[in-house]
């Protein structure tokens, strides 16, 4: 395997907004990663001993001429090759969810509300389960899984 293994992940189909997937064969390549997004000035968790992976929010501006536009790329999801398994998989790619719901407004109290299921409960449920099935399918076809 190369040292880092990339792709997206589109939370829905025909959107330009996406979360990027960095594979990292080692931790201290996730680390060094991870210390390259704080010089940069990126949100990240710091990433500590036994720590299988990170999510970023990505909140990048640039400018295009007289404009300026907003990065499409809502969050990083990182991972070491060694805790490839679900759990950190599903975890971070969760991490991934919420920042898309904060890019897109979701209305975040209505999780709170009494009735058991809601719209924006049914939104973050959807693009959670099409994150990690997109996730499993390009592991797959990227030798991580077999």
């Amino acid at each position: 395997m190369r040292d880092i293994t990339t792709f997206r992940l589109y939370p829905v189909e025909g959107c330009t907004l996406y979360v990027r997937v960095h594979i990292h064969r080692t931790i201290k390549l996730m680390r060094a990663h991870s210390a390259a997004l704080h010089v940069r000035g990126i949100s990240s968790d710091k990433v500590g001993r036994g720590c299988g992976g990170f999510c970023a929010n990505w909140q990048l501006w640039y400018k295009i001429g007289a404009r300026w536009q907003r990065d499409p790329c809502v969050a990083e999801v990182n991972m070491c090759l060694y805790y490839k398994g679900t759990n950190v998989a599903m975890h971070e790619l969760f991490h991934a969810t919420a920042a898309w719901g904060r890019r897109v407004g979701l209305k975040w109290r209505r999780l709170d509300d009494d009735d058991a299921v809601n719209s924006s409960e049914e939104d973050l449920a959807y693009i959670h389960g099409e994150l990690c099935r997109q996730f499993v399918n390009r592991a797959y076809k990227a030798g991580i899984y077999t």
